[in-house]
């Protein structure tokens, strides 16, 4: 069994004293005061509160007192403290951390409209960002093309919910014009990163072709 330190044994004798901890709480305390001299002293003074003689001077009783209240306010600051932290940490999950939304024919398709623009379209329900591109030029099985790259991200918060099962009519979705159209001879999907850009050959072997001209 992992040594409890004393200053735990501290911050529970109050609860422990005024008897409102669970069974367990109150076996491990007892298993530390057995082996802990100074939590045992500890805690006869904290047990004698209780039987002090009225007739006797209530100093030390009023001092010892606020002390057994502070340690219940730090124990309850904490306990809150820890709850707030947790909080923060599950909410940063839930909205700020992102990955990829994997690539699905029924998920992503590009056009082009009757003017040569390309638009590209999204139809899951819901999505944290979308990242895009610009043609940049690129050898294509001996072939040189302008080539753009875009792929969407998702949150726990932000994910599409559209799966294959679903038969009934696609939503509305997200859509947004592909800047350059006139540029562009294919579109990748895939997760890039633009600052690599000495890299995008090797980037594009994880991509998939989802529209070419």
């Amino acid at each position: 069994m992992t040594e409890i330190k004393c200053s735990v044994i501290e911050d529970l004798l109050p609860l422990y004293v005024d008897e409102v901890v669970s069974d367990d709480t109150k076996e491990l305390v007892e298993a530390h005061l057995k082996t802990c001299e100074c939590c045992r002293q500890e805690y006869e003074q904290m047990k004698g509160i209780l039987y002090v003689p009225i007739e006797h001077d209530t100093s030390m009783f009023e001092h010892v007192q606020k002390r057994w209240n502070q340690k219940k306010w730090l124990l309850i600051l904490s306990s809150t403290l820890i709850v707030a932290m947790m909080s923060v940490a599950l909410f940063s999950l839930t909205f700020h951390y992102t990955k990829p939304i994997a690539y699905t024919p029924e998920l992503f398709k590009v056009e082009q409209q009757s003017d040569g623009t390309l638009m590209m379209n999204y139809y899951g329900d819901s999505h944290a960002g979308s990242n895009f591109m610009h043609p940049v030029k690129m050898n294509i099985n001996g072939e040189e093309k302008n080539v753009s790259f875009v792929f969407y991200e998702q949150s726990f918060a932000n994910s599409p919910t559209r799966t294959n099962l679903r038969t009934d009519v696609a939503s509305e979705g997200d859509h947004f014009t592909l800047s350059e159209s006139e540029k562009i001879d294919a579109v990748y999907y895939g997760e890039f990163d633009a600052k690599e850009f000495m890299k995008r050959e090797e980037q594009i072997k994880h991509m998939t072709l989802i529209w070419e001209r």
